[in-house]
């Protein structure tokens, strides 16, 4: 590196070496192989990340309890079922339920087209 690197680094390391806490991790990542330190940043990384989403969702899904309590009381009745559609449903399913019993007791035969 050239000397203009090397004296950034060393002002950075400096400032950071101020504060007790940053200058446990630069401690620790001194002591750290430099194969490893990469770990570091990955879990550094991904931290940053899960924090992130946290609080994203807490920001996006905070307001949904709201929003449910105000459509509750709006004052609109909820769309009844009427009786004519339920006989209807209801005829529909029985139909689907002889279909499905005769084809139960008659199977249908099928023949292999091989």
């Amino acid at each position: 590196m050239n000397s203009m690197m090397q004296h950034t680094w060393q002002a950075i390391r400096t400032q950071l070496e101020r504060t007790p806490a940053t200058a446990r991790m630069m401690r620790v990542l001194l002591r750290t192989p430099t194969h490893a330190v990469h770990w570091y940043a990955l879990l550094a990384t991904a931290l940053v990340i899960v924090l992130v989403g946290v609080i994203f969702a807490w920001v996006v899904f905070a307001g949904i309890p709201g929003q449910v309590r105000a459509s509750l009381f709006t004052g609109t009745q909820p769309e009844t079922i009427q009786r004519a559609e339920l006989t209807e449903a209801i005829d529909a399913f029985r139909a689907r339920d002889v279909l499905f019993e005769r084809l139960r007791q008659v199977r249908p035969e099928i023949r292999d087209p091989s």
